[in-house]
């Protein structure tokens, strides 16, 4: 990790303290941009996440989806090699990994998902041209994503602030909350929020589906 991608992650935090996800979001994506927001926001990428288990307490069978919501995105799905004979039957979290929508499928191993998440996140340099001045600040984004992070460092043993490039972890239940999207109680479930959207919620969870 260069000390410039230190730095810069630093500085960004330092100016989102304070404010909520939702403002915090809207800014970095250019919809509502928060008073005196630094240029180096637009260096920010946004990486969606959401991992699936076949049971409740066991590894995730699915891993994520990753994109970049201010460019075109970027979508893969893996699904780890020991596990995928294996269909997520937890209760309220039924889903089969055969019915992906979205990217690619890779199969991996626990070793190379893991190397693969440390590609990821550190695979966006601030300037192509001159790598060696570090590499973008990332987010995380998810629903009720705590879980999700969660389940990659139990079952990968990788921690996303490793990296050095971590900056935030945004989670839409949270936003969701905050304008008060109605649901049947505290707990607002991926279905209801894309519902309100006016979103087909199909191949539910699947973990590109999901993060998608």
């Amino acid at each position: 990790m260069s000390s410039t991608t230190a730095n810069l992650a630093k500085q960004l935090e330092n100016f989102y303290d304070g404010h909520s996800e939702l403002a915090v979001f809207q800014d970095i994506i250019g919809t509502a941009r928060l008073p005196n927001s630094p240029q180096e926001t637009d260096s920010i990428i946004v990486i969606t996440v959401d991992t699936e288990t076949h049971g409740e307490r066991h590894p995730p069978v699915l891993q994520q989806l990753y994109s970049e919501p201010v460019k075109p995105g970027l979508l893969l799905h893996q699904r780890l090699l020991p596990n995928t004979h294996l269909v997520n039957n937890a209760p309220f979290h039924k889903g089969d990994p055969e019915k992906n929508r979205f990217g690619g499928t890779r199969f991996t191993t626990h070793k190379e998902a893991e190397l693969f998440m440390d590609q990821w996140f550190t695979c966006w340099p601030l300037n192509p041209a001159q790598p060696d001045q570090g590499n973008c600040p990332i987010v995380i984004m998810g629903h009720d994503v705590s879980g999700d992070v969660s389940g990659l460092m139990d079952s990968l043993h990788w921690d996303p602030s490793i990296t050095g490039s971590l900056l935030r972890i945004l989670d839409t239940w949270a936003m969701a909350r905050s304008v008060r999207i109605p649901s049947r109680g505290y707990q607002i479930g991926l279905g209801t929020l894309v519902s309100h959207y006016n979103f087909a919620y199909r191949g539910v969870h699947t973990a590109s589906n999901d993060a998608a």
